[in-house]
């Protein structure tokens, strides 16, 4: 059985077993994201901070992170690449921040990515080019008014898209067949 132990006021965690590394600075008002983060994480969770903006060098190396937990920020600007080194990147959470537009060029294998209640007004094809792994896109309570037709068309093992209470007026044309769930709700 693998028993964790780290500082409970949590920056660093280790399991006993060594199967996962976490950085855990929840609720400190932390307005930049660690410089000390060890490359071995596997998961990072900023949750309920005062951080505003991801560059790319924040990532850096951070090749075997599978969580990346960034909601309830306040996240407005997300450099180009910022998350390209996370390439075992499983599921990364932005919500509850105030983000007007998608994350670009993130790693092709995550399955999913929370991006509800921020302020994005729009969605293109080309915001989701390369998202081969996605299985759950979340979307839900920003303003979207338009998501261009065939924007999920190359994503082929995409099961749950959510984006109900948004300013939508219809659903976009040519959704992957592999959908199993449609979370929607227009404005007629």
């Amino acid at each position: 059985m693998c028993v964790g132990h780290g500082i409970s006021s949590g920056r660093h965690f280790s399991s006993a077993c060594d199967l996962t590394t976490q950085t855990n600075s929840t609720n400190h008002k932390t307005k930049l994201i660690p410089s000390d983060i060890p490359t071995d994480t596997t998961e990072i969770w900023l949750l309920r901070n005062s951080i505003t903006k991801i560059t790319r060098e924040d990532f850096a190396g951070m090749a075997l992170c599978q969580y990346l937990g960034l909601s309830n920020n306040g996240i407005t600007n997300i450099e180009d690449g910022a998350f390209q080194d996370m390439i075992q990147l499983q599921s990364m959470w932005l919500d509850h921040n105030k983000l007007t537009s998608f994350p670009k060029n993130n790693p092709a294998g995550i399955h999913r990515m929370r991006l509800n209640n921020n302020q994005i007004t729009e969605s293109r094809a080309k915001d989701f080019a390369g998202m081969l792994g996605y299985m759950g896109l979340f979307l839900y309570e920003n303003e979207i008014t338009q998501i261009e037709d065939r924007s999920f068309k190359d994503m082929p093992v995409l099961e749950y898209i959510s984006f109900n209470k948004n300013n939508l007026t219809s659903v976009p044309r040519n959704l992957p067949t592999t959908l199993k769930v449609l979370n929607s709700s227009l404005i007629l």
